[in-house]
């Protein structure tokens, strides 16, 4: 199977570009055409054709996989979905992970903080390669790798910071509420500023 590197590689452009519009207009559906640009998309498209892949020692051999993934969850009565108008969040979307058959062969591993010289070593998914065009699964990987910033730097300052506050929930520092806490208080407060 091909690599990641070998994709990025072989793929022009041009073919990313109505695949990555339609991810984006897909995710903010209040979005036209001409309200984002695709500029800091192909700085990284281009920055990956600069970069030599380097294999994580530790776990090697891995796999790209896109899969589609929907879903659909009833909610508390309280919530309203603006696009259902009802209590059901449906999840629709193209999940982009890793496999290491080595190691776990079907758990999924999400690559938002992998080195994008790692992702380069990935041997793509034959089901992936006959689902989708070689632009769909670039537009795919590089809205998936920007989630947290369009700079290698960028995204391990939000890696390191998530660490952080991983941090002081394990000391006692912090605490983490659970959904129905946050709604309980967010409820409370807004019957306490009604009166």
């Amino acid at each position: 199977m091909p690599t990641f590197y070998e994709l990025v590689h072989s793929t022009e452009w041009d073919t990313v570009i109505g695949p990555l519009s339609d991810i984006i207009m897909k995710a903010h559906k209040d979005y036209g055409p001409d309200d984002f640009t695709l500029e800091p998309f192909k700085a990284v498209f281009d920055r990956l054709r600069t970069l030599a892949p380097v294999l994580d020692k530790q776990r090697p051999n891995g796999v790209l996989v896109i899969e589609h993934y929907h879903a659909e969850h009833t909610m508390s009565d309280d919530y309203i979905d603006p696009d259902t108008g009802t209590n059901l969040w449906v999840e629709d979307y193209e999940d982009v992970h890793a496999l290491y058959p080595d190691e776990h062969p079907t758990q999924a591993y999400a690559l938002d903080f992998t080195p994008w010289s790692e992702w380069l070593t990935l041997e793509l998914d034959k089901q992936t390669l006959d689902n989708y065009s070689p632009g769909q699964i670039l537009a795919e990987c590089l809205w998936d790798m920007t989630f947290y910033g369009f700079t290698e730097p960028e995204i391990n300052a939000k890696l390191q910071g998530l660490l952080r506050t991983h941090e002081r929930v394990e000391s006692g520092e912090e605490k983490m509420y659970s959904y129905e806490e946050v709604n309980a208080k967010l409820k409370k407060k807004i019957e306490d500023n009604k009166n």
